[in-house]
């Protein structure tokens, strides 16, 4: 087998649109192959031509070079565009393919002084012969601070030979053919470096670069020589970095700075204290107290060398440990720990800026917004909060991939929920639109913006502006495409099979021309806004009369309710300061001990009594807390109707079956008002356009029942479904029917999507997934990364599948990453899912129910037929309220249209010739075995049965 290895990528050209495929070589033998050796001395390795118009393009991607007679034999450029955290994954990759593809002779002495790490335009200077000098250089170049490189110059005097400019000489001219301006400027300003120790000497170079005395400079030559014992404890100190060996690094630690002291090392004495502290803050073991009080000790000792002026990002990082210590000290006055905690904070923002270094700034910022809102400064609050906010902007508008993009989400985490609770209660003019804004940006944001992209209305742009348009319209699909590849490669175990260049020089190509394009639509009069954030004024345009928005935040400090009413008008806050995000968790999770014992995610798994006591606990608790006073405004507006969009994990509860008492009477939401859950105002406004463009189309039924044969009423509850409607206007598959490609074909035809089967809720969440016939399944990642042209004219999905409106809860509770959320990306404007498992009588009656009031109303209610969302909410209640008497009435109805002539059924359904014989008898003999001694008591008045349902997205209207 070749050691060489090239992957096979597909490119479009940029110039003339063509497609055509080019070998993108990521392993180098040069024994095997010297051409290939000469492409990388002539800058074309990676460099791929059109064969239709013969532009020529460079790509940026990874190379590993093995040279295994040689000194190191195995190097590693990463591509030039990516993250640390990618160039370690693809050097991982890489050699996993090279140690395959070397079999037995594969030595993993190879490595085991590390892997050495060439930039790209050293790589041709690390090809040479000299590689003890290359090594230097290279050891130069990589050096962390410039003592760490004066340490490098000492140590190696042929760094200031000819040869070694010539090699830094060799990379300025290979960084410039690349255009590479950083690059260049980096290794000039190394070049000069060297050029300026052999004019003055190292240490009166090194004194002039960082702006230090030379004898400060000469005080470094004492901390080179290290005992080996030290250099062994460091080297396992680096190792140790999990909770479990913390109690191992801590020792090490104080043995070390028994060896090492701060006149001979002072800053390796500096940054062993540094780490002490920090292992002390993490260990599991001695007591927690007095472990904060030696990490303050150590770091304020550490803080005596680690100065500012002469190791500004050393000194931050250690003010930033520092505040965590006296932010989490449990010693001393309160007030007085959050003073100095709040102090280092604000000291490690001096060097931790947005445009600087964001990642630590969005921490660090993030930290200082909780101290001041722990507090009640509310109006400092909402200073760092913004910073941070500012910084996680940065980060994420840097993220590539939609995995890069999540990652950046899930750093982020609460900071926008913290951020629009400050701001209401800064109570600064223009807060309460601001919160609004900022509560919608860290929802559902990846979700929204995918919508937005590819479903925006351009129909104007496309009539006037048809170039434009075109240009747009391309981008987008390839950056669609990519995405999808990106989403999909989670979903390979294949080292072999990965795409780099579609993480690390494809998707960023494709997003420049996309990014190009928008900015080409919005310099169009009227467009200027095309694709930004939204504006307070877009999200209320989201309302409706009679419908407000709700967004529903829980902090550390207490809740808010943020009402968005229609037409622009001002938005209200109601601070809800009795239910915190504590209460929240101690909701979702009962623990005893370290021991979980209850609660409702566990519940909500497992079902039965665990789900009947948490949703006892739960329900009242919401309510009276969180939703009673939401109630009681929505009420004072006349709303007719509300739709959530709750953040956090407060979006994995039935809030809509959340009690409260009213002129003492018990209630909820659904006794008042339709009620749906939108993810975020962006995405509904999407859906609300989807429901309009899909209005024509009568009524069609696709209906999956019973696929996997074990759910005993599932295909009785798709029959009585589709015994409403004629049967030219149904498409149904039973058990063995039901595969995926038989209901996939019949959804492109269909305005409504019926699944009676499994459904599941995965650890990776877009390994969620409808389970059909002969194991196959639909899965959430076949929603968001496969062609969905199936559903575009779906009006409505029905999941009356267990657990389908379950939504990632672990890593990114508020992108709606779950079934709901995949359809809605697809384009469908309405899913009802269910938040558990069901019981399937109980969820046959409720399905039917719900379509015969959507599609036919009830003339003895004198209901005409519902739009979907209200007749969900008349069917719960329905069956909440529903007695054994009325229950037998009910199938004592069915029975009798069973028995009765079927006249024009083609044209005029009747309701309830078709629901199953089996359903109706066993329905009918359940109730008449209650009837007689318990006739008015209600078998489905437990929530574990009606409040599983949920109604994401529009409202929608009538059949």
């Amino acid at each position: 087998m070749p050691i060489s290895h090239a992957e096979p990528i597909t490119l479009t050209c940029p110039a003339c649109g063509t497609s055509h495929t080019a070998d993108i070589w990521l392993i180098v033998a040069p024994d095997e192959r010297p051409d290939l050796v000469e492409q990388i001395r002539n800058g074309t390795l990676h460099t791929a031509t059109c064969p239709q118009c013969g532009q020529t393009r460079t790509l940026d991607a990874p190379l590993l070079i093995f040279r295994p007679t040689a000194e190191p034999p195995i190097l590693f450029s990463p591509a030039q565009q990516t993250t640390s955290e990618q160039d370690q994954q693809h050097a991982a990759a890489l050699i996993d393919i090279l140690r395959q593809r070397l079999g037995a002779a594969w030595n993993d002495a190879w490595l085991g002084q590390g892997l050495t790490v060439v930039p790209r335009p050293m790589l041709l200077v690390a090809l040479t012969d000299d590689p003890a000098l290359v090594q230097a250089v290279n050891a130069f170049l990589n050096a962390r601070t410039w003592i760490d490189s004066y340490r490098e110059v000492q140590a190696h005097p042929e760094l200031l030979s000819d040869e070694a400019l010539a090699m830094l000489d060799q990379a300025i001219a290979a960084a410039r053919a690349a255009n590479n301006a950083d690059a260049v400027a980096f290794f000039e300003a190394h070049r000069a470096l060297l050029r300026r120790c052999r004019e003055v000497g190292a240490a009166a170079a090194f004194a002039e670069k960082i702006g230090v005395s030379v004898e400060q400079i000469r005080g470094v030559d004492a901390e080179t020589a290290l005992p080996p014992e030290v250099q062994q404890m460091i080297a396992r100190i680096t190792q140790l970095n999990r909770i479990s060996d913390m109690p191992e690094r801590v020792e090490l630690c104080r043995q070390a700075l028994t060896l090492v002291t701060r006149a001979t090392h002072p800053r390796l004495w500096a940054a062993l204290n540094v780490k002490l502290g920090n292992s002390l803050v993490q260990n599991p073991r001695g007591e927690r107290g007095e472990n904060l009080e030696q990490a303050i000790a150590l770091y304020q000792q550490a803080l005596a060398v680690i100065t500012r002026e002469a190791m500004p990002v050393e000194w931050a990082t250690t003010m930033m440990n520092l505040a965590t210590a006296y932010s989490d000290r449990i010693r001393g006055d309160r007030a007085q720990n959050l003073e100095e905690a709040i102090a280092a904070y604000r000291q490690a923002l001096e060097i931790f800026t947005p445009e600087g270094m964001p990642d630590d700034c969005r921490r660090t910022a993030r930290q200082l917004g909780a101290m001041y809102a722990e507090t009640g400064r509310w109006e400092a609050a909402t200073g760092a909060y913004d910073l941070a906010l500012q910084a996680a902007e940065i980060l994420y508008g840097e993220s590539v991939s939609p995995s890069g993009k999540a990652a950046e989400l899930e750093a982020t985490g609460t900071l926008f929920r913290s951020a629009a609770y400050a701001l209401v209660r800064a109570a600064r003019p223009g807060a309460l639109r601001r919160a609004v804004e900022v509560a919608e940006l860290g929802r559902a944001r990846g979700l929204g913006e995918t919508l937005t992209r590819d479903r925006s209305d351009l129909s104007i742009i496309e009539r006037d502006y048809p170039d434009i348009y075109e240009r747009y319209r391309t981008a987008a699909e390839i950056v669609r495409s990519l995405e999808r590849t990106d989403r999909a490669s989670a979903d390979r175990q294949d080292t072999a099979q990965l795409s780099f260049t579609d993480l690390a020089n494809r998707i960023r190509a494709a997003r420049a021309d996309l990014d190009a394009a928008i900015e080409a639509i919005r310099a169009i009069p009227g467009y200027e806004a095309f694709l930004r954030p939204p504006t307070y004024a877009e999200i209320a345009a989201a309302a409706q009369p009679g419908v407000p928005l709700v967004y529903l935040i829980t902090t550390p400090q207490g809740s808010l309710a943020l009402i968005v009413p229609d037409g622009n008008a001002e938005p209200e806050a109601l601070l809800l300061d009795e239910f915190t995000e504590n209460d929240l968790n101690n909701l979702l999770l009962v623990r005893t001990g370290d021991k979980v014992v209850g609660g409702y995610l566990p519940g909500q798994l497992l079902g039965g009594e665990a789900l009947t006591k948490a949703l006892e606990t739960a329900l009242p608790l919401l309510g009276e807390h969180l939703i009673a006073p939401v109630a009681q405004r929505l009420r004072t507006l006349n709303a007719t109707g509300v739709t959530l969009i709750p953040t956090g994990l407060l979006s994995l509860l039935p809030l809509h079956a959340a009690t409260y008492t009213v002129n003492g009477a018990s209630r909820c939401l659904l006794d008042e008002f339709d009620v749906a859950y939108a993810p975020s105002a962006r995405v509904l406004s999407i859906a609300q356009r989807e429901q309009q463009r899909r209005a024509a189309k009568g009524v069609r039924l696709a209906g999956v029942g019973n696929p996997t044969g074990d759910l005993r009423y599932a295909g009785a509850e798709l029959h009585s479904i589709c015994d409403l409607l004629p049967p030219a206007a149904t498409t149904t598959f039973y058990e063995q029917a039901a595969t995926r490609s038989a209901i996939w074909s019949a959804l492109g035809e269909s305005t409504i999507g019926h699944f009676s089967c499994h459904g599941s809720f995965a650890d990776d969440p877009l390994d969620s997934a409808l389970h059909l016939a002969a194991g196959d399944r639909i899965t959430l990642r076949d929603l968001v990364a496969g062609d969905t042209t199936a559903l575009s004219n779906l009006r409505l999905v029905a999941l009356s599948a267990c657990q389908t409106a379950i939504t990632d809860f672990r890593r990114l509770p508020d992108e709606s990453i779950g079934l709901p959320g995949g359809f809605l990306q697809a384009g469908v404007p309405a899913v009802v899912g269910t938040l558990w498992s069901v019981n399937d009588l109980s969820t046959a009656l409720l399905m039917h129910r719900f379509y015969e009031l959507h599609l036919h109303g009830d003339a003895a209610a004198g209901l005409a037929p519902q739009p979907p969302v209200r007749a969900l909410r008349l069917a719960q209640q329905w069956l909440r309220d529903l007695t054994y008497k009325e229950m037998f009435a009910y199938f004592q109805r069915h029975r009798q249209l069973k028995a009765a002539p079927q006249r024009n059924l083609e044209s005029v359904p009747v309701p309830g010739a078709r629901m199953p014989t089996d359903l109706i008898e066993e329905g009918r003999a359940l109730a008449e075995d209650y009837m007689l001694d318990h006739p008015n008591d209600h078998p489905y008045a437990n929530p574990i049965f009606w409040a599983a349902f949920t109604f994401n997205g529009t409202m929608g209207e009538a059949a």
